[in-house]
Parts: structure tokens; sequence; C-alpha cells
């Protein structure tokens, strides 16, 4: 084999594969394009020399320097008619920059040969050293710092320069929420919901000689202090407890008050306030009550029952005119001489047997018309509060209405029978415990209850 054959073929040999076919870059009129090499073909031996490139291909160095991004100056520069350089030579002049844009890394000169070593084979010195190509094809330092100063998944605002937009969310500024404002805690006492509202009862007794004292008689419950002070106008006036009631008040125009009504007011020790109300009216109805003597004021008269009748003295007429309508005769009457207040006529006695049709819409005399309905009465004997009579003193049972119709009374579910004074009794009615009264017709029915006496009795 001649010696020229022989060292074009070790030549080719000794080129490393990876570099043989790695892709070169052909600028042509200040555009790179890569150029990828054909698929490796097995090395054929030749007589012929390796011939020489071309005088018009580029450079390596200039493909290079043509792949760097070009800034804004250049390519201002390349519209004014500034060449790249001199691609034919294989050197590369430097272009003129704008005043304002950042100096480029300096470039790293690296000998080159026009024309390869005789025997076609490129030796290491002719080589780009990879350092210098890495420095090349870097962008300038402006756009490197402007990128990484972008944090991750932040827009680019190039994008929105070249039109394009962006499908990133970007969550809205947060602001740190105001602190809530703190209201001045003001120390009070605790006040409950609702106050209380109580009637105010009028109350007329009977000496033995059969003169009467007209009082008032607050209402009082088990929950109300002992003691209350109230107000009545510019009148102050002090209420103490009874069981059931407060004690009773007198007043020396009691008649007055009966005709306009009073109002009491007060404060409970539990910061409550207490309303007792009477409202004043010409006709008052009394009758007797288990929880205190004498006759306590009532809303309407009731067959076959006792009461007490206090009207006003022009009103009598029409008063007397009613009751006679009602079966009621043998009533007494009373004036200031036997004790009634001035102005005010009483009528005793007054039991009426029929019932009075009421007027259309308010009735004036509607405390006077009694009703056809039937009512269980329990009266007499001893009661200890509410209704809870002691042992041995039982209350007696009555009817009170219009018992012309068929009428069944059950106490205990036995059929009561007839006693002394118009009452019913079956047996073991009064024995300590409950006990139930119905009424079969007019439905209506009442409980009550014996007990035996406290051991603080004995």
């Amino acid at each position: 084999m001649p010696e020229e054959k022989q060292s074009a073929t070790v030549a080719a040999a000794a080129v490393p594969q990876s570099e043989a076919e790695a892709p070169t870059l052909e600028v042509y009129s200040g555009t790179a394009e890569m150029v990828h090499p054909p698929e490796s073909a097995p090395l054929v031996e030749t007589d012929e020399a390796p011939r020489a490139p071309e005088e018009e291909h580029p450079s390596p160095l200039s493909a290079v320097a043509a792949a760097e991004p070009q800034s804004e100056a250049d390519t201002r520069g390349e519209d004014e008619g500034a060449g790249i350089g001199d691609e034919q030579n294989g050197t590369l002049e430097p272009s003129s920059q704008h005043p304002d844009q950042a100096p480029s890394l300096p470039s790293t000169e690296i000998p080159l040969a026009s024309t390869p070593p005789p025997g076609g084979v490129v030796q290491a010195d002719h080589i780009v050293p990879e350092p210098a190509a890495a420095l090349a094809v870097l962008p300038p330092p402006d756009a490197e710092g402007a990128q990484a100063a972008l944090p991750h998944g932040a827009e680019d605002p190039g994008e929105e320069e070249s039109g394009e937009a962006s499908h990133l969310y970007q969550p809205p500024p947060q602001k740190p929420p105001r602190p809530k404002a703190e209201r001045p805690v003001t120390q009070s006492p605790t006040r409950p919901a609702s106050d209380l509202a109580l009637n105010i009862r009028v109350r007329l007794t009977f000496d033995r000689s059969g003169y009467c004292e007209v009082r008032l008689l607050p209402e009082r419950t088990a929950e109300l202090d002992t003691e209350v002070d109230v107000k009545s106008g510019g009148t102050s006036l002090h209420l103490v407890a009874q069981e059931e009631w407060y004690e009773d008040l007198s007043f020396e125009n009691i008649g007055e008050r009966l005709l306009r009504g009073l109002e009491l007011k007060g404060l409970l020790a539990d910061h409550r306030r207490a309303r007792w109300l009477l409202t004043g009216r010409e006709i008052y109805v009394l009758a007797s009550h288990p929880r205190a003597s004498g006759f306590v004021s009532t809303t309407r008269l009731v067959l076959g029952r006792s009461h007490v009748v206090l009207c006003a003295a022009g009103l009598l007429p029409q008063v007397e005119a009613i009751l006679n309508e009602a079966g009621s005769r043998g009533y007494t009457k009373l004036d200031e001489a036997h004790g009634v207040p001035s102005g005010w006529v009483g009528l005793r006695g007054v039991v009426p047997s029929r019932a009075v049709p009421l007027g259309p819409g308010s009735d004036p005399l509607y405390a006077i018309k009694p009703a056809p309905d039937i009512e269980i009465e329990l009266e007499g004997g001893v009661c200890l509060h509410n209704s809870v009579w002691l042992a041995g003193f039982p209350p007696r049972i009555k009817l009170l209405g219009d018992l012309s119709g068929p009428v069944k009374l059950l106490i205990d579910g036995k059929e009561a029978i007839p006693a002394a004074e118009g009452s019913f009794a079956v047996e073991g009615y009064d024995l300590p415990g409950q006990h139930l009264v119905y009424c079969k017709g007019p439905s209506c029915s009442r409980s009550y209850w014996i007990e035996e006496p406290p051991d603080a009795w004995e």
C-alpha cells in the first residue's frame, strides 16, 4: 500500500465516531442552519487524497458566532447594511454596538487553519474547545439575569409583548385581615327577658254586724319576693307577702280607685320589674274564694252561686233589670251606711238561676249576665293551698250552671249522689290522695287532693 493511502486510512480511523456523526452549522447569508450528516457509512479506502474545503464554506468559528443570539443593536445594524464579517476568509469583524447595550462576553480566539494539514487529518489544536463553544452559545448577560430573576410559575413579560396569552394562574394579592375591634364590656346587672304582670283583686269582707269593708288584694306567686316596695303615681307602698297574696291595701278614696283603676310598679331582688294592675270599671262581681276569706272579685256571675255585686249608683236601674231577668230577686241592698264606698251600691246575696244572652259586640253588662255553662264548684272545708284540702275537712262538691238538661256527675269514676246543701258525694271522696270529678253531658272536670296534716302541727 502506498504511504499516502496508508496515512489517510489511519487519520480516518483516529477521528472518534461521535465527532464524525455530530451535526455541523452552516451559515448562508447570515442565517445559521443545522446540517445533520447522513448515517455513518463504512470507510472506503481510496487512492485520492482528502480534498480541502472550498473557500465559500464558513469556518467552524464563523458558524459558532452566527449561532450566538444577536442583540437588538446587532439586528438594527443588519437592517442598516452592516455585514456579519468576512465569511470567505473565516474571520469575524466586530460589529458596532448600541451605546445602551451591555458589553458582550469577550471572545476567545482559536487558531484555525484555512486548510487541513497534509493527509486530511484535523489536528487537536484546530478543534474548537468545548468551554469556548459553550461560551459562544450562552445568552447575553442581561437576558440570562432576567430569566433567572423570574420566579417559578411567573409570566414572562415577553409573552405579553408578543401577544401570546398566559395560561398560568396568578392568585390575587393577599391582604392581611383587619383585627376585630373589641367593644368595651359594660358591667350591668343581668335582667330577665320578660317582666311580671299580675292582677289586683277587690276583696269585700263583712263583720258580725253586717258592716262591710272594701280593700285591694295584690296577687302573689311563689317566685316573688316576700317584701316589695312599689309606687302608685307619687305614692310609695310596701307589700308584705301572705301565703297566696300580699296583704290587703286600704285607701281612703277606695271608690275612686274602683272607678279609675290602680297600677303598682316595683323592682324585685332579681332585677325583674313587677306590675300589678286593677282596671277601672263601674260593675264588680265578687264570690267566695278557696284561698281567701270573704268575697273576691271574679269575672262573671255563675248560675246557682251566691255573689255580691258592686255597681256605680247611677247604673243601679240597669243592673237590677238584668238581675231580674237572670232570676235573682232575694238580694239585699247596701249603701254608704253599711261601709260601701261613696257613689257605689252593693247587692248582697245575688244568686242567678237563668242564663242571660249577651248583647252584640262588647257588652258593658257582661259581668252580670250569667252563661249557661256548667261548672264544678269546690267550696268549704279547710283548703291548705291551691286545690289541696286538709284530711277530715274535705270540700263540698257542687254543680253550677244550667242543670235543666240530663247531667251525670262522676267522682273517682263512681256516679255521685246528691247530699246536703246541693252538694254531691261518693264513698271515699274524703280519703287522702287525689280525686277526680267529671261531669257528663256538658263535659267539664276538676281534680282535688286530700292530705294529712303536717308533722309540725302535732
